[in-house]
């Protein structure tokens, strides 16, 4: 049983009469790093009682049994992080952000769309559960937000080997060993911190296949029996759900300690949250303390120098990437295909209710150019 201890900045509605949470409105924040369990351990919440959002993205291949994030909270993170994170569009960007981050004119416009988005969602719901990965990062946000609404919070934290999660993005994503390390820290440094004003639960992903049990007690006294005991049936549904085959890459501390490129503080950073699960006191607080400020130190000596080398780098491929877009318009086979691009486009889309529009811009555009317009690019980035 974990060894619940709240901070003196602890937000004075935890500690109301009658318990903490005594008829309030209350949300799960599930918050960790990509490919540490987050989609499992949200997917047990919601099993357990706790509603989730209806514009859920759908699975796909890599995680064919659901992600369970909405993708309006998607929308609004990728946002808020394209304008203030130091890698633009990158979902994996390991790097700190900005130090005023939360008082910029970006992220209170965020704020009250995460607002606007769970008071429209979950207008009816006593109890949710709430997850996306971005919320690592955006954390503080979040407990903002929910504090304006009057929502209590938990923050259940879902953590598995460093090197599990890195082999896991190499595979799915091919992210480097360096850079899925240097995520894992960051983002957990930073999702320690910044839940220490709540009341939070640390849980193994390994251990949740082993004993989901535990977990669920855990979660129930945080929320005060808001979360009541499962029946038979939904026993049945989480043992259904929670096999083996979510749990593919397995290393152990051994090999993660003697692992030639995985440094100590990672080892270190593991072995605390380890902890945590069961005795999350001053004692294990002050050791995420020590390895914050050795991540502060570095980060002052490096930041700029990285960040200037990243842009450049951005910058340059952006650059090559134009040009040989220009060069591919300038070809034959694109002036062929034209017309089926816009066959396409009068197909899918509402040009197809108006003709005379089409009409007036393949006119526009023949008179500018002597050609069809180019079809327009579409990016995409995956969540």
């Amino acid at each position: 049983m974990i060894e619940q201890t709240i901070s003196n900045d602890a937000d004075p509605q935890c500690r109301g009469i009658g318990g903490p949470f005594h008829m309030q409105r209350l949300c799960v924040l599930v918050c960790g790093t990509h490919r540490c369990g987050t989609s499992a351990v949200t997917r047990v919440i919601n099993l357990l009682g706790a509603d989730i959002a209806r514009d859920l993205i759908p699975a796909r291949s890599d995680n064919a049994r659901g992600y369970w994030e909405s993708a309006a909270v998607i929308g609004i993170h990728d946002e808020l992080l394209n304008l203030i994170g130091p890698l633009q569009a990158d979902p994996f960007d390991p790097l700190s952000l900005p130090t005023a981050w939360r008082n910029t004119q970006q992220t209170q416009r965020a704020k009250y769309q995460l607002m606007d988005h769970v008071e429209t969602e979950f207008a009816g719901s006593s109890l949710f559960v709430v997850k996306d990965p971005r919320i690592s990062r955006l954390l503080p946000l979040w407990i903002d937000a929910l504090k304006a609404l009057s929502i209590n919070v938990i923050v259940v934290i879902p953590f598995r080997n460093p090197l599990e999660v890195a082999a896991s993005l190499a595979q799915r994503d091919a992210v480097s060993l360096p850079k899925a390390l240097l995520l894992y820290l960051q983002s957990y440094l930073d999702i320690e911190f910044a839940s220490r004003s709540r009341r939070r639960v640390f849980v193994r992903y390994d251990s949740l296949f082993s004993d989901w049990r535990a977990f669920q007690t855990q979660l129930s006294e945080l929320s005060d029996m808001q979360l009541t005991p499962p029946s038979s049936v939904t026993n049945a549904k989480i043992e259904d759900f929670l096999t083996t085959d979510l749990y593919h890459q397995r290393f152990n501390r051994e090999e993660l300690l003697s692992h030639p490129d995985v440094a100590t503080i990672m080892v270190d950073l593991y072995d605390n949250m380890c902890k945590a699960v069961d005795r999350d006191d001053l004692l294990v607080r002050a050791a995420f303390d020590r390895l914050r400020g050795y991540c502060e130190h570095a980060d002052k000596l490096y930041r700029d120098f990285i960040g200037e080398e990243l842009t450049a780098l951005r910058r340059r491929a952006t650059a090559e990437r134009n040009a040989l877009k220009e060069e591919f318009e300038r070809s034959t086979s694109w002036r062929v295909t034209t017309p089926l691009r816009w066959t396409k486009l009068i197909a899918t889309t509402g040009f197809r209710f108006d003709p005379s529009a089409v009409f007036r811009m393949l006119t526009l555009r023949r008179v500018r150019k002597g050609d069809y317009p180019a079809w327009p690019s579409v990016a995409h980035r995956g969540s």
